[in-house]
């Protein structure tokens, strides 16, 4: 079976967003998605992979090897908001470099096409290496938010876990969709599965508007509702011990998740 391989890591179909990316801090990142949907995936070479000769060294990179029946081409999707600073042009592909903090950046090779919101912020690419500038975000609701307020600087660590919000999959089985909730919002602390496990939150963008998710929480269920403002911002409200058509639209409660 022929297999395709992506050699790691961030994406081909971006979301551009023009202007000054944030101001740059230094430490690291939380990738927020997987580069390419889950369901078409076939083996993951993880980071610090051994092969000589080629990799006598343990390598700095992931491979990720799509099963053959995967549409062709597939998209490759930003994992994390973060500004490309290089492309590489070479004869059959691209190369790219993804800068995130001032001390955390990542690459990924062997991207055969590059959108074209892209190509237009670049302009003409030379072969070899091209410095540019071109600011990218993840760009659908898949992934980590953090309450309004949160730090830039350590907003993941524990001692904030009330202010995490994510829209997931189930880690045993990754076709369920999980909502998980650090507490903030009206709710118990957990994660939660979705009535008709639908709307798919990699689907959800600016695009979609207000969305509505029924939370499996007991009989009757609670409505969560979920818009993406930009594409670092959501507005989310959850009313508990309510049916689908009880809830149309946002109160006064309403708050604010970034990432």
């Amino acid at each position: 079976m022929q297999l395709h391989k992506l050699f790691i890591l961030i994406g081909l179909i971006f979301s551009i967003c023009g202007g000054c990316r944030y101001p740059l801090t230094d430490g690291t990142v939380t990738f927020t998605q997987s580069p390419v949907d889950i369901e078409i995936i076939d083996t993951v070479i993880p980071l610090g992979n051994l092969n000589p000769p080629g990799h006598t060294f343990p390598t700095d990179h992931i491979y990720f090897y799509i099963k053959a029946t995967a549409p062709d081409p597939y998209e490759i999707k930003a994992i994390a908001d973060g500004t490309i600073i290089r492309i590489n042009k070479k004869l059959n592909d691209y190369a790219l470099t993804i800068r995130y903090t001032s001390t955390f950046s990542s690459y990924f090779d062997h991207v055969k096409t590059l959108a074209p919101d892209i190509l237009n912020e670049t302009g003409f690419l030379n072969d070899g290496n091209n410095t540019v500038y071109v600011n990218i975000e993840a760009g659908t609701l898949s992934g980590n938010w953090f309450l309004t307020g949160t730090p830039v600087q350590g907003g993941a660590d524990y001692i904030y876990r009330e202010n995490h919000l994510a829209f997931v999959y189930d880690p045993i089985d990754p076709s369920q969709i999980r909502i998980s909730c650090g507490g903030t919002l009206s709710l118990s602390p957990g994660y939660f599965s979705i009535a008709g496990n639908s709307p798919d939150p990699k689907d959800i963008t600016v695009a979609s508007g207000m969305m509505k998710y029924v939370l499996q929480t007991g009989v009757p269920s609670s409505i969560f509702l979920v818009e993406m403002i930009n594409n670092t911002t959501i507005k989310v409200e959850v009313f508990p011990d309510k049916a689908p058509g009880d809830v149309n639209d946002f109160t006064a409660n309403v708050q604010i998740y970034e990432r």
